[in-house]
């Protein structure tokens, strides 16, 4: 079973909260980048994280508006067919599973003037 230490944790911790590069992440743990990028390479490697990169479009430019939905399965046990169901659809550009308030957060994009309808 992989361990984790303090330095594990907060890479994992950083990279969940933002993009950084690995010379920042150095600097701001007091380490070196060759250390930030062997413990990223492990971390990965263990499919702990995963890098993807995503373009994120100019939405006023393109007409487009954003929104960001948070919601709560009123049955649990429905969740993850719930996840599936929203997956598929059109409007929604990324989905990630949350713990709090919400048991998932999505991004949709539509045309403006056409939130409410892809709200509904």
């Amino acid at each position: 079973m992989l361990e984790f230490d303090d330095l594990d944790k907060k890479i994992i911790n950083h990279f969940s909260s933002g993009i950084y590069s690995y010379d920042d992440m150095a600097k701001t743990f007091g380490v070196t980048r060759g250390t930030i990028y062997r413990r990223v390479d492990r971390l990965e490697k263990e499919k702990i994280i995963e890098k993807k990169i995503m373009g994120l479009p100019n939405f006023g430019k393109l007409n487009l508006s954003s929104i960001i939905l948070g919601m709560e399965c009123v049955n649990p046990a429905l969740t993850e067919k719930a996840l599936e169901f929203v997956k598929e659809m059109p409007h929604v550009k990324l989905l990630w599973k949350t713990y709090g308030t919400y048991d998932w957060v999505a991004v949709l994009s539509c045309e403006v003037g056409c939130e409410g309808k892809t709200i509904n």
